[in-house]
């Protein structure tokens, strides 16, 4: 259809194309229909008045609500794309049609009947707000509160909703001046709504007594009764806005409406939470088949809504107290016993609901402990709540409790050290420029708050009047008896996807479950600091874990999950969670040897004996649910537990894992109690490792076919990779086992690539740990596993690639023999370096060990590549990685001086080599030449070569010379190739240079590993050039005197300790495993190359007298006197005498 050059709602023909539109794009089945209305739609939004159209279409009532809820969707996106400019794409919606358009948000937009397009219509006045409020809609706020004062329920619905969506709009601004005006605009807003939940309230308070008495508004009656239910969700609109304002828009709760508003917050959360208790107790009373799910549509939504507007008012509370706890302290003592009185009033009746698997009430937590601390909570905690009913209300609950406790600006030192400084100042109240720095003022999420005195003690009394001694004991039993046993639910989900289930404990937040919010609580009290609320609640823990022990026995032999189960769980819980501070009042060696012992030998026991029975775990399988936890409690107390213990308990875990017919999540229970062990870093392996190893190995195979889930395996690959880096060498006896199921578990890999690489962690370790014991099996899969990993291009190569290096460094580090699979897999190296050089440093090491074990056949097959690596990286890397560069040259020309000197020289490397230490000289400048360390790095290069192949070195710096003929004059020029403009032209004068340079730098050659026999290197080689009397190796003869009196000094002071020492330490890249521990074979062939290098072997002493004598006949008698007139005359006598 061809499009007009602009589009007008006044035209019924453009408004009739785009309704058509809109509904064969959202309602058409047939593809050939449903996209050309789609394209129509998209280039509509290009025209003038497509969003006037699109207002007029939305706000029509006789329009199908289908429909219009599209054109809102459809001017959603127009605001997103097309409301301001964006780099000049596309067109922008003019001003007069944005004019417009919030008219009608302002207009016939709040007459909308249909929540659905409500919804949507918020969010778009949001999205606009966002944008153009306040310059282009400073009306928007006076609009708004107008009909909500004065307008029909329509404009007042409309306008709470739309609000609410303004503010989340504008709250998340972070402009200066927008905050500013939103903060202002606030604290104007804030008594309006205050009003407006008021008038609310007053309805919803008219329904309350019909709810306690069984009866619940049919919003299908009459008008009164539908606006009676439709209060309840604008009143919870009207919290939510509150709330958000509060929590973003009020500096403090000084507000004049803030102090009616939360007297009134408390006393409306007790009407609902009544009501609704008082309902759901007749409704179980009449047997009524509605309870537990079952309630009508009509009386389910309400009751819904009602819950809802109770967690808001609980919510608002909550960001209150945690976002303004200075102003909130008024509130503080009134919430606090509110919250933990509904806190105790659902764990009592959580524990006398029947539940599947639990029988009855009769025995609790105390029953298992003989009473004593787990006593009922005090009668003042009143108050009767079905938790099923309202969870999300208990969770808030509990984080207004956690909060308290945890809040920074409560804690007793932080109060005490206010009230001490607010004394150096009159009134009490500490000045900004206190003599203790930050005393009397409180950093807070909204600020600094400034404390006085009055205000600390006013606080510290209401935490210590109410967290007493007896206090934290009943909040301690709410936890254990009422919200930390694990539910029916819980069990189902376990028996159900035990996997699943597994994975979901650690990964739950407070926010999603009520037992994770106790958990938060439990841990908040443990770490409260005032009246010793932590120390009074480990004690009482580790009193229980003490008392009762035979109880707790006989509760391990029970086979189904009981009450006393329950109980024992939910303790053993308490004491993992706080295990650091429960440890200081318990001894958990003796509670080992009095129980968890035994209980673990009766637990598995129970637990194989019915292995064949196969039964449900919610029906009579009572030893898994203690057996699990008691894993876990191992992995808590990992760090804990003295050293004696840790062989049994190692064994424990894997009596546990070896059982095939255990639990799923007994055995990954298990499996993360051996990691946490397996982390401490003072274990002994072959104390704790070696006797175990037989069953753990083939155990964590047989566990890994056995789960499904990817984290899950991947977390036994990690305990086996962890395993075998610890066992080292214990590993040697049980390497068949090691090796049979690593196939396998590659195999099963294949479509997951995050798990292959902890598959070749694996590997590395056993290759590591077997060392020279490893068999041709193990290599050949060995070696399969690294060509996948390093195959450059394939797609697993890019997350692969640095693990199955460290496995093919592996492989080399302890190979026999120069096989043909090492052999074949080197062309994979120069591949790599072509593509990028993040792998640099294993590729040289790998390099370097195929020159050391492939020796000839190596360098004759594949010395091309040899120079492609060097002549990609020399020169082209950072200094750390050029120490690696530097290593693999040197090993290569320390195995074939003369052979691996021209064939890198053919390669162009020695050439690269020269320049890289010569560029700064050659272009007249050091603003590219390299740092000094690795400049060291390449003469030491360069020296090797002039002791293997002189003329390959004099070939390099002639064609370095011959590379500037432009700046030089050329080789042609009457000089010789050089001119005084660029001396570099001449080959002799860049070796003058290169003489100069390590005089200069030969005491930097010293540091590092290499030092040593680096500096005895670089002497010999400057003895080397003596003989040519180059000039600059003439004129540098006192440096180079100074240089040999020197070397030869620290040999004869330590007779050559130092150079010793410096060969024997392992070569860089060594694992860090208990492998390590004894050389390996790489290590011992480098060992022998080093002490078979040049730079060892020769006689220092013979060099220095053959060298002089050299440079004395070539100079002549009277050359020589004038040469050595530059030493200085006690150096070189000193010489004379060490060579004599």
């Amino acid at each position: 259809m061809e499009l007009p050059d602009a589009l007008s709602p006044d035209n019924p023909g453009h408004a009739q194309t785009i309704y058509q539109a809109i509904e064969a794009s959202t309602q058409s089945p047939v593809p050939e229909v449903r996209k050309p209305a789609e394209q129509l739609l998209k280039a509509c939004e290009e025209l003038p008045g497509y969003t006037s159209v699109l207002a007029a279409i939305a706000t029509t009532h006789a329009a199908p609500t289908d429909a219009r809820a599209t054109a809102v969707i459809l001017l959603k996106n127009m605001v997103r794309v097309r409301w301001r400019s964006r780099g000049g794409r596309g067109a922008v919606v003019g001003d007069g049609e944005k004019a417009a358009l919030r008219e009608v948000l302002a207009g016939a937009g709040m007459e909308e009947p249909e929540e659905r397009v409500v919804s949507q219509l918020a969010v778009l006045m949001g999205k606009i707000a966002r944008v153009d409020w306040p310059g282009q809609w400073p009306q928007l706020f006076p609009n708004l509160v107008a009909s909500l004062l004065s307008g029909s329920p329509r404009r007042q619905r409309m306008s709470l909703c739309g609000t609410n969506e303004v503010l989340k709009e504008l709250s998340m601004k972070r402009i200066g001046f927008d905050k500013a005006s939103f903060i202002k605009t606030s604290a104007d807003l804030l008594p309006v709504l205050c009003q407006a939940w008021d008038s609310q309230w007053a309805i919803i308070e008219g329904l309350l007594p019909l709810v306690a008495a069984g009866n619940v508004p049919d919003p299908g009656g009459s008008d009164g009764a539908t606006a009676a239910v439709e209060a309840v969700p604008l009143g919870t609109v009207c919290i939510k806005i509150i709330r958000r304002l509060l929590q973003f828009g009020i500096p403090g709760l000084d507000h004049p409406s803030i102090e009616l508003l939360f007297s009134g917050l408390l006393h409306r959360m007790q009407s609902v939470v009544a009501a609704l208790e008082q309902h759901q107790a007749k409704a179980r009373a009449a047997l009524s088949p509605n309870v537990g799910g079952g309630k009508e549509d009509g009386e389910a939504a309400f009751l819904g809504e009602l819950q809802e507007l109770a967690e808001r008012m609980a919510c608002t509370a909550v960001d209150a107290q945690k976002d303004h706890p200075i102003g909130f302290r008024r509130y503080l003592s009134a919430y606090l016993s509110f919250f933990c009185e509904q806190l105790s009033a659902m764990a009592r009746v959580r524990a006398t609901c029947p539940s599947k698997g639990v029988g009855g009430t009769g025995a609790g937590v105390g029953a298992v402990a003989g009473g004593g601390l787990w006593r009922e909570a005090p009668e003042t905690f009143g108050g009767v709540v079905d938790p099923q009913s309202i969870g999300p209300f208990c969770i808030q609950c509990m984080s207004f409790v956690a909060n308290v406790v945890c809040c920074s600006s409560y804690r007793e030192e932080v109060l005490q050290k206010a009230i001490a400084a607010a004394t150096v100042a009159p009134g009490g109240v500490a000045p900004v420029t206190a003599r203790r720095p930050g005393a009397g003022r409180i950093i807070t999420g909204k600020g600094d708050a400034i404390i006085t005195a009055d205000i600390a003690r006013e606080i510290s009394s209401v935490m210590t009047d109410f967290f007493t001694k007896e206090r934290v004991e009943a909040l301690l039993g709410l936890l254990l008896e009422g919200y930390l046993p694990l539910t029916p639910v819980e069990l189902g989900d376990w028996e159900d996807q035990p996997e699943d289930y597994f994975l979901l404990q650690d990964s739950m937040e407070a926010r999603e479950s009520v037992r994770v919010s106790a958990q938060q609580v439990y841990m908040a009290l443990l770490e409260a600091s005032g009246n010793n609320v932590g120390g009074v609640l480990a004690a009482a823990v580790a009193n229980m874990l003490s008392q009762g022990v035979q109880e707790q026995i006989e509760t391990c032999r029970q086979t189904t999950i009981s009450p006393q189960v329950l109980a024992c769980d939910a303790l053993y819980l308490c004491a993992g969670l706080g295990a650091y501070t429960v440890k200081q009042h318990f001894d958990f060696q003796a509670w080992f040897q009095a129980f968890l012992g035994p209980a673990l030998e009766a637990l598995v026991a129970t637990m194989q004996a019915r292995a064949l029975q196969a039964p449900a775990v919610s029906d009579s399988c009572g030893p898994m649910v203690l057996l699990r936890r008691l894993m876990w409690l191992l992995g808590c107390w990992a760090e804990q537990i003295p050293a004696s213990l840790r062989p049994a308990l190692v064994q424990a875990t894997a009596n546990v894992m070896k059982a095939t017919e255990a639990d799923m999540v007994i055995r990954l229970s298990a499996l993360s109690a051996l990691r946490s062990l397996l982390s401490l870093w003072d274990l002994d392996p072959e104390q704790c490792l070696a006797p175990a190893l037989g069953w753990l190995v083939p155990a964590l195979y047989a566990m890994f076919k056995d789960v499904r889930e990817m984290d899950n395996r991947q977390e036994v690959l990690t305990v086996m990779s962890e395993m075998l880096e610890r066992s080292g060498r214990l590993l040697v006896p049980h390497c068949q086992a090691a090796v049979a199921g690593l196939p396998d578990v590659w195999s099963a890999t294949s479509s997951q690539t995050p798990l292959r690489c902890s598959c070749l962690q694996v590997m590395t370790h056993v290759v590591d740990a077997l060392g020279r014991d490893k068999g041709p099996d193990l290599d050949r899969i060995a070696l399969a596993m690294v060509d996948v990993s390093t195959k450059v291009g394939s797609d697993e190569a890019i997350y692969l690639m640095e693990t199955g290096l460290g496995l093919w460094l592996a492989l080399l580090r302890h190979a026999t023999d120069y096989s043909e699979g090492l052999h074949n897999l080197f062309p994979r190296i120069p591949e790599m370096l072509d593509t990028d050089l993040d792998n640099l440093k294993q590729s040289m090491l790998i390099l370097e060990a195929h020159v050391v074990i492939g020796g000839t056949v190596f360098l004759q097959a594949h010395g091309p590549l040899v120079c492609t690596c060097f002549c990609r990286v020399v020169g082209q890397v950072k200094p750390k990685g050029a120490a690696f560069v530097s290593r693999a040259l040197n090993s290569v020309l320390r195995k074939f001086p003369v052979e691996a000197s021209r064939m890198l020289d053919d390669g162009g490397v020695i050439r690269q080599v020269a320049e890289a230490c010569l560029v700064g000289v050659n272009d007249g400048s050091d603003s590219s030449r390299e740092p000094d360390l690795v400049i060291v790095q390449h003469i030491t290069v360069l020296c090797r070569v002039l002791l293997g192949a002189p003329a390959t070195l004099r070939g390099a710096l002639q064609h370095l010379a011959d590379s500037h003929p432009a700046r030089s004059g050329g080789p042609n020029s009457t000089n010789g190739g050089a001119s005084d403009a660029n001396p570099t032209a001449n080959p002799d004068w860049l070796l003058a240079e290169l003489v100069g340079q390590m005089t200069a730098l030969f005491d930097s050659a010293g540091y590092s590993e290499a030092g040593v026999w680096r500096r005895r290197l670089w002497a010999m080689a400057l003895l080397k050039l003596l003989p040519s009397a180059n000039s600059g190796v003439i004129k540098n003869l006192d440096q180079i005197v100074n240089i040999c009196v020197d070397v030869l000094t620290e040999e004869r002071e330590d007779g050559g300790k130092r150079l010793k020492e410096s060969l024997a330490q392992p070569p860089v890249g060594e694992p860090d495993s208990a492998s390590a521990s004894e050389p390996n074979l790489l290590h011992s062939r480098l060992l022998e190359a080093l002490q078979a290098d040049v730079a060892v072997t020769t006689d220092l002493k013979g060099l220095v007298r053959a060298s002089m004598d050299a440079l004395r006949a070539t100079l002549g008698d009277q050359g020589w006197q004038v040469a050595v007139e530059t030493v200085e005359p006690v150096v070189l006598r000193e010489l004379q005498r060490m060579v004599a």
